[in-house]
């Protein structure tokens, strides 16, 4: 003879219940992780799912979050931060420097972003870098920046180089041709420093720091990469 409770239920029926619930949630979980991991295609997308300020961090059993690339220190945030959920980092290394050779009248400098968007909005990974300014032969300043930004919902990379003049009138966007000309580079060592920065500082440093938690070693997975630059008919 069954049991019954004080509401006139068995207990069985209880068990039988709780067994049913325990087993929605338990696939619910596992239909979560596994989406978790068919989103991860690349160290970007591992950043943003697994790094900091992840909500939820769905990371399988077992698996370390992640960290920033070494030397990278995190800046204090603002009312931006809050409000976007936003992380902000700059590289403190040594490794940077900088495609202008000649004295600085500038720093340059590396700054990463991490941004966990809206609903509306996908996650992103912005990342810039700052040559400083050098003073060229004719007395005005120049500087390049570049700035990368990867998002979740593309899997992109996008590169943009843009070209400053600093002169008695303030600083001005320039074409990339006059900035090559007043400088004496060319375009092939900008794409250098440019491989430099992604390939060593920001994936190699990545991979560095995640050694024993990446999915990902030599082989950062998949993810397209465009540039943007308008270099006119700069060579």
């Amino acid at each position: 003879m069954l049991m019954s409770g004080k509401d006139g239920r068995t207990v069985p029926r209880r068990k039988r219940a709780l067994v049913i619930v325990l087993s929605v949630m338990f696939t619910a979980a596992g239909v979560l992780v596994v989406g978790h991991e068919t989103s991860i295609h690349n160290v970007y997308d591992e950043l943003l799912l697994e790094g900091p300020g992840c909500v939820p961090c769905l990371a399988m059993p077992g698996r370390r979050h992640v960290n920033v690339p070494v030397d990278f220190e995190a800046q204090e945030g603002g009312v931006d931060s809050i409000a976007d959920d936003r992380a902000d980092y700059s590289y403190a290394g040594g490794d940077l420097e900088s495609p202008l050779t000649a004295e600085l009248y500038e720093p340059s400098g590396l700054y990463l972003t991490i941004l966990h968007g809206s609903s509306w909005r996908g996650d992103e990974i912005d990342i810039y870098a700052d040559s400083g300014f050098l003073r060229a032969g004719n007395g005005k300043g120049y500087c390049v920046q570049i700035n990368w930004a990867y998002s979740s919902d593309t899997r992109a990379l996008v590169r943009e180089m843009t070209f400053l003049r600093d002169d008695d009138e303030g600083r001005h966007r320039i074409p990339a041709s006059e900035f090559l000309s007043a400088t004496e580079l060319t375009r092939a060592t900008l794409d250098a420093w440019a491989n430099h920065v992604i390939d060593d500082l920001i994936v190699g440093g990545y991979l560095k720091a995640n050694a024993q938690s990446s999915r990902f070693s030599e082989d950062v997975g998949g993810t397209s990469a465009t540039d943007d630059t308008d270099w006119g008919m700069a060579t």
